[in-house]
């Protein structure tokens, strides 16, 4: 019987992970002219720059500009609905910031 669980991956297995992402993300979008990578969070901007890496290696798609990393203010989350509505990015207040890099 098989013990399902979490496992911490090493780094040939994220490597591998990111290369798989960055395949699929290929694959959806071939036929377009732009693509924008959004890392959302620290964690996600350190992710968005690997796997624009990735793609450039794996396929023609060339990215004009570095991955767009929208990060947090450096001060505690808040936890209650009302503020997290302001705290959080949002759709509306990325768009704007991916119109500024395809122009």
């Amino acid at each position: 019987m098989a013990v399902l669980g979490n496992k911490i991956k090493d780094a040939n297995e994220i490597q591998s992970s990111i290369k798989r992402i960055a395949y699929q993300v290929y694959e959806s979008n071939f036929d377009e002219k732009n693509i924008v990578i959004v890392g959302i969070g620290s964690r996600g901007g350190s992710l968005s720059k690997l796997l624009g890496a990735a793609i450039e290696k794996i396929s023609p798609l060339k990215l004009k500009k570095s991955p767009l990393r929208i990060t947090l203010p450096h001060c505690p989350a808040p936890t209650a609905g009302n503020l997290e509505k302001i705290y959080y990015p949002t759709v509306e207040t990325i768009l704007p910031q991916v119109k500024k890099l395809l122009d």
